[in-house]
């Protein structure tokens, strides 16, 4: 599927296939899933992360910091770490 049947799935389609069920894309020529369209967002998501990060380890000017450092920053420990339970760092 390319980035322009991907742009024409709207969050109003989602909707409508979550609670109908399958159906035709209008203009797209496919038919679609709530679990497909999910893997379409997931995979388009992680593409435009991609792209970002391809762009800001260009900038010679960016400062980037370890997550130590972060840590230390924001007062945060190993304990809080521990006792937020399933917590993603991007």
């Amino acid at each position: 599927m390319d980035a322009v049947t991907v742009n024409n799935i709207s969050t109003e389609t989602f909707a409508d296939v979550v609670k109908n069920g399958a159906k035709l894309v209008a203009g797209t020529g496919c038919a679609i899933v709530p679990e497909v369209y999910l893997k379409i967002v997931d995979e388009y998501t992680d593409w435009q992360i991609e792209q970002e990060t391809a762009k800001r380890l260009k900038e010679p000017d960016t400062k980037y910091f370890t997550m130590e450092e972060v840590m230390k920053e924001f007062g945060i420990t190993e304990d809080d770490l521990a006792a937020a339970g399933d917590v993603e760092f991007e």
